[in-house]
């Protein structure tokens, strides 16, 4: 299938099917290009955990792994 990924992503989501690139692969290949964006973003070399998907030491890197959702709307620590 050659349909853009973000309109299967839309179309999967109206009908339930499974997408053309399942969302853990997804995942797994763009962590690496936000973790890039948030150093130069820092100016700095970043060390990053891919287990825990964090940065080792630093807070303010961290930081930038998530953002302050509107009320009411809320993030689960765990789905």
């Amino acid at each position: 299938n050659d349909a853009p990924h973000y309109r299967n992503f839309i179309e999967c989501v109206r009908s339930r099917r499974q997408p053309i690139c399942d969302i853990e692969t997804g995942h797994l290949s763009t962590i690496l290009i936000h973790a890039g964006n948030i150093a130069m973003r820092l100016g700095r070399r970043l060390e990053f955990d891919a287990r825990t998907e964090s940065f080792i030491g630093d807070m303010e890197a961290n930081s930038y792994l998530t953002r302050e959702y509107r009320k009411p709307w809320e993030l689960a620590d765990k789905v």
